[in-house]
């Protein structure tokens, strides 16, 4: 078979209140692992046509600025690169997740606009989750729910050959006009896992990212309320020397990137899942001819704290580890489970601190219960630790997605939107966010965001850091984010609220563009 492999439009909101420099925002960008994963197992027994996501522009009648408000069920984008690549294919697979699968239905749309009997396969974490109502409402065919490595090539398979499907696990697919849901396929074993041939990353494009991904594990042991992680509470790791060849094989590819500063993004969801195995890799990677490449990983602060991590990131040219702090109230880390209290994110701070490594504390405002007295609380707390310790304070506002507790028990909140919600833009509309975050007026939004300026414009008055350590190293400028040059604006990032005006900016690659 031919196929043509995908992924949903890379892409930012801006907006008349903000409107980030895009190029900061390309800088940020990485690939998409799973689909380079997945041609490297198709392409041994089909022929593969890798569509990257930023290279897969989007507009309407030739117009690239598009407004949030007018993506409807009715609107039709237009996809050129990717309608180029439709000519002699059998089969399009697109892959999604909650936060853009508004536009693999449009992408869906459009493939069956030019052409109704070409196949469409969906695949990610939004179709694995809502793949009864995708079925019922788009032009998707089939749906691979959950990790596609083995599934994937059945489907093809018993397409190609015109086989039945009902033997194929972690599928679900129309047939005479009913959908049918076959039993979940068993998430791979860390044997399997190890096993997993390497990406294909001859296909990245070039020149458009300046990092690679390398995954060692998926899934988390934990259960926090508001995640989407596939796999919570249950983590699984392919071994050290795996994880390791998987890094060899990326820096094989560094020509592939843009100029300037590299990255080996680890996009595990918890790569200290393991601490040892953890160890492992870093000790590994000391031992590696690591070339200008930068590393960054997500953690656990009770991780770094248990573990000899951060000593051996020390040595490495670290770029920044990511941390998810989420609340700045123990009541708060208690409802979502997060199973750390505020202590140990200082004790975190402080050892990173010591050691001159960057860490992004990341936060969310505005979850269900919150009040305006709660959100500020976690803005004073992310303050402390960025003037006390250094590092870069993330805070996120809170959106619903499928498969989190949360979700499921949003109607308690007063929120009875189903799974059509992300079938359009509308959870990024300003009434939207204030039916998320019911405790909330508008009024109090523009409060925290006013205190979250605040707290930059003090960092910047008395030199970023108030640190009474005196003697303990600064964080080196390579850590500072992608496009805040070497004196950022402070050290709380921030997404300010969407206006009437917000719009779709595409981040990619138009037509070769150099």
């Amino acid at each position: 078979m031919n196929i043509l492999l995908t992924s949903a439009p890379v892409f930012d909101v801006g907006s008349a209140i903000i409107e980030p420099d895009i190029g900061s925002c390309r800088a940020g960008l990485a690939p998409c692992n799973s689909i380079y994963l997945l041609a490297s197992i198709a392409r041994s027994d089909h022929q593969v046509c890798l569509q990257d996501p930023a290279e897969n522009y989007f507009e309407i009648n030739g117009e690239r600025t598009i407004k949030v408000t007018s993506i409807d069920r009715e609107v039709s984008l237009q996809f050129p690169a990717m309608e180029r690549n439709l000519k002699y294919k059998d089969a399009v697979c697109i892959s999604a997740t909650s936060f853009n699968w508004f536009f693999g239905r449009l992408m869906a749309k459009r493939v069956h606009e030019l052409d109704r009997d070409l196949p469409i396969i969906a695949g990610g974490i939004h179709p694995t989750l809502a793949d009864r109502h995708i079925l019922e409402t788009t032009d998707v065919d089939y749906i691979v729910r959950g990790e596609g490595e083995r599934t994937f090539p059945e489907l093809l398979s018993c397409i190609e050959n015109g086989r039945a499907l009902d033997g194929v696990d972690g599928i679900s697919y129309r047939e005479n006009n009913k959908i049918v849901i076959n039993r979940d396929r068993h998430p791979l074993s860390p044997e399997e896992l190890d096993c997993n041939p390497l990406p294909a990353l001859d296909l990245l494009p070039s020149g458009i990212y300046s990092k690679i991904c390398v995954e060692t594990s998926r899934g988390c042991r934990f259960n926090c309320i508001f995640c989407t992680l596939a796999s919570r509470g249950m983590w699984r790791s392919c071994s050290p020397q795996a994880a390791l060849k998987r890094f060899e094989h990326a820096i094989e590819y560094a020509g592939k990137l843009r100029r300037g500063r590299k990255n080996l993004s680890i996009v595990d969801g918890n790569f200290a899942g393991s601490r040892k195995r953890s160890e492992e890799i870093l000790q590994g990677l000391k031992a590696m001819d690591l070339g200008d490449f930068l590393i960054d990983f997500e953690a656990r602060v009770d991780d770094l704290i248990r573990s000899d991590i951060l000593d051996l990131c020390k040595d490495l040219p670290l770029d920044f580890i990511l941390a998810g702090i989420e609340c700045g109230y123990p009541s708060g880390l208690r409802r979502i489970r997060k199973g750390i209290d505020l202590k140990m994110v200082e004790k975190c701070a402080a050892k990173a601190r010591e050691k001159s490594i960057a860490i992004y504390y990341s936060f969310i405002l505005g979850f269900p219960w919150e009040s305006r007295n709660e959100c500020l609380q976690t803005v004073e707390f992310a303050d402390k630790l960025v003037t006390k310790y250094d590092g870069w304070a993330i805070m996120n506002w809170f959106q619903q997605f499928p498969g989190s507790r949360l979700w499921d028990e949003r109607r308690a909140f007063g929120i009875d939107d189903s799974l059509d919600i992300f079938d359009t833009m509308r959870m990024f509309h300003r009434d939207y966010r204030l039916k998320m975050s019911a405790h909330l007026k508008e009024e109090d939004f523009k409060d925290i965001v006013f205190e979250l300026s605040k707290c930059n414009m003090m960092q910047v008055l008395l030199g970023g850091s108030k640190t009474p350590d005196a003697s303990a190293p600064p964080i080196p400028d390579s850590a500072c984010p992608d496009g805040c040059g070497s004196s950022p604006m402070g050290r709380i990032m921030f997404m300010n609220y969407a206006d009437d005006e917000a719009y779709l900016r595409y981040l990619g690659r138009v037509d070769r563009e150099v």
